[in-house]
């Protein structure tokens, strides 16, 4: 039995997202410029599955809504490189914080300013 993970690893001049079944990673390294700063943000995609009609009955269409916290590098020429999509936010601010020491370079986490003006709107 293999256990399939994924992830992410990053290195001074490139990053790759991998694949691992066992124990061997599986992606292509990427080269990027050295990033300025980091970026959290949240992506949000919408989509929607149509049924149809059956003979029976109308069957109405199903919407989906896919949350992702992204990793962004912003370089120098404000161009953004996405590193990784995380499911879970917990772990997206981890990999931010992680990342952001490895690079010595400054970070913002767009979620958490807006989860902030908005606790600011409630109060008033």
């Amino acid at each position: 039995m293999f256990l399939a993970t994924s992830g992410v690893e990053v290195s001074k001049n490139q990053f790759r997202r991998y694949s691992k079944l066992g124990g061997v990673k599986i992606g292509q390294w990427d080269s990027l410029l050295r990033p300025e700063s980091i970026l959290l943000r949240m992506h949000v995609e919408n989509g929607s599955k149509e049924f149809g009609v059956s003979l029976i009955a109308y069957v109405p269409s199903l919407n989906t809504k896919v949350i992702s916290y992204d990793i962004l590098f912003v370089d120098e020429l404000e161009g953004m490189t996405l590193i990784y999509e995380f499911s879970d936010y917990k772990q997206a601010k981890l990999a931010l914080r992680e990342i952001s020491k490895s690079f010595d370079v400054p970070f913002t986490n767009k979620i958490a300013e807006k989860m902030a003006r908005n606790k600011i709107k409630r109060r008033r």
